[in-house]
């Protein structure tokens, strides 16, 4: 049974360049300007004009005396009209490139598989090594938004809901170490911002029996909620792998970006019991805090995802 899919997010910059580079990035439309130009003039002129001229001329010599007399007249009538009208028409056609991203994702991934640039995996791929860094991948999954930041965020709101001082003075924490609550929720707050930074986050697509770590952006998504809403949804993933994790030592942290994974992972650790204290005296909070994605594990840069 044939669906239509929704695409729940896109990156924008990725569709961009790769539509540049396999086809031909812009779409043609016309647009057709009508204009009608009218002139009329008209132009009469009269012109009469009469001269007269008298000339008298006398000449003496020895003999005789001459007398000559030039009379001149001179009658000029000129009528000149002139009426003259144009009409005058013309269409101006301009052509405009007008963008359409959605049009180039729908046309970009036929694109891609029939130049065999991009390639359906399942988890079985995964596991037999078959999955390379580089190369752009479809593959099908149920999504688990923002694992670990969310984990982080839900551990500092419900700590502040009990009321933080009064954590400090009932639980009775000196056995485990020097830290107070009010130290562990500034210490979260400061990861968290860290795994927040330029607006990006991981989110979780497992496969079966192998998992996907995703990072997106949330600038390339117009509503923020529709991630969180697909949360636990099946989903369709076309996107660009850039680590693959197949040995039982390789793992993807969660953590890689604050460039100090290892270090916070620590930290972290150094938390639990403190967390683990608060749930054995009736405050519950979240234990499993997952820094790490275990083999076999990939991570991709999403193109696209669909439900």
């Amino acid at each position: 049974m044939n669906t239509l899919s929704s695409l729940v997010y896109m990156n924008i910059d990725l569709v961009q360049d790769l539509s540049s580079l396999l086809i031909d990035g812009y779409l043609d439309s016309k647009s057709i300007r009508e204009a009608h130009d009218e002139t009329i003039s008209k132009k009469i002129q009269s012109l009469t004009k009469n001269q007269l001229t008298n000339d008298l001329k006398k000449t003496k010599n020895d003999k005789d005396i001459n007398k000559v007399t030039d009379e001149n007249c001179l009658e000029y009538v000129d009528n000149t009209k002139a009426l003259e009208g144009r009409t005058y028409g013309r269409n101006e056609v301009t052509y405009k490139k007008v963008y359409s991203l959605f049009y180039f994702y729908n046309i970009l991934i036929p694109t891609m598989k029939r130049l065999n640039l991009i390639r359906s995996i399942t988890a079985k791929d995964i596991i037999d090594n078959n999955v390379y860094d580089g190369e752009f991948v479809e593959f099908h999954g149920n999504m688990s938004i923002n694992i670990l930041s969310n984990t982080i965020e839900n551990t500092i709101n419900i700590l502040k809901s009990y009321n933080i001082k009064t954590l400090d003075e009932r639980v009775y924490t000196k056995d485990i170490g020097p830290l107070t609550y009010t130290m562990i929720v500034d210490i979260l707050t400061y990861i968290n911002k860290e795994l927040a930074r330029n607006n990006t986050f991981d989110c979780l697509v497992n496969m079966g029996n192998s998992n996907a770590v995703l990072n997106l952006n949330f600038n390339y998504v117009d509503k923020k909620g529709a991630l969180y809403d697909i949360a636990q949804c099946n989903c369709k993933v076309f996107g660009k792998v850039c680590k693959v994790a197949t040995k039982k030592t390789e793992h993807i942290s969660l953590l890689r970006k604050t460039g100090l994974d290892s270090y916070y992972e620590t930290l972290l650790t150094s938390i639990n019991p403190y967390l683990i204290l608060l749930n054995d005296s009736g405050y519950l909070i979240p234990l499993d805090i997952i820094t790490d994605i275990y083999s076999p594990a990939i991570q991709v840069i999403p193109v696209g995802i669909s439900v």
